[in-house]
């Protein structure tokens, strides 16, 4: 297996996730999608969660592009610049206000508008490019261990946003722009167009923070603090558990 495949893999094992982890990459021509084998191009307009949707739980690999992208997509790529009447679209029903809109507007994380035509979205362990950034959808449970796996070692204390609509913006353009992982609870779009489930959240990790996560979980694993995490009785004595967390309660 290459380097990105056992990389899935692991994941996928560790985790147990339900759905593929994903690769992503912004493309400068759309030359250079000759090169990628297999890809696929939906014929009518689509959201960008749709293609991730597909992705993850069909294991396509999907170019997207100005020309089929809803605006508010291409705008968060990188595609496009939106003009800032568009959002506007939000008011009277994320926002109450042009105040309002307009300040979203302006938190707004974007990838850097630098000319590239598409993104390319496909399943990790297919390996067919070296991703920009990389996507994992699961549960809290498994993004808490995930979480706690980037800073077993080197600690620094993890922030995330939270920008309402548009969920992908605090996740994939967040990671991009800072270098580090970003956390968000899916918006109302990517669970009805996206089909994101009410149980998992969205995570943006940058490459180089893959092989940190999975030397945590890991070591989190050896220790007996894996998924999926075994309840522990309400009514019972909860020393020996925290024997297995804790210091202090071991004998």
């Amino acid at each position: 297996m290459g380097k990105w495949q056992d990389a899935a893999r692991d994941l996928e094992s560790l985790l147990r996730l339900r759905t593929f982890p994903l690769a992503i990459k912004f493309v400068a021509k759309k030359k250079e999608l000759e090169s990628i084998s297999r890809t696929r191009q939906l014929d009518h307009p689509y959201t960008f969660c749709q293609i991730v949707s597909l992705s993850r739980t069909v294991g396509w690999t999907i170019v997207g592009t100005p020309e089929s992208l809803l605006t508010g997509c291409k705008h968060m790529l990188g595609l496009e610049r939106a003009p800032r009447e568009w959002r506007r679209m939000f008011l009277g029903v994320w926002f109450e206000n042009t105040e309002a809109a307009d300040a979203q507007y302006d938190a707004f994380q974007t990838v850097p508008f630098r000319g590239h035509e598409a993104v390319v979205v496909a399943p990790l362990a297919s390996e067919k490019f070296e991703p920009d950034i990389t996507l994992i959808h699961g549960t809290p449970a498994q993004m808490h261990l995930l979480m706690c796996a980037f800073i077993y070692k080197n600690f620094e204390r993890l922030r995330f946003f939270f920008l309402g609509e548009s969920s992908c913006a605090d996740t994939l353009a967040e990671a991009y722009n800072s270098g580090k992982p970003a956390l968000s609870i899916p918006c109302y779009g990517q669970r009805r167009y996206g089909h994101v489930r009410e149980d998992e959240l969205e995570y943006a990790i940058p490459p180089d923070w893959i092989e940190k996560g999975l030397e945590g979980l890991r070591w989190l694993s050896s220790r007996g603090i894996r998924y999926p995490i075994p309840h522990w009785g309400a009514e019972i004595d909860p020393s020996p558990g925290l024997a297995v967390s804790h210091s202090e309660y071991r004998k």
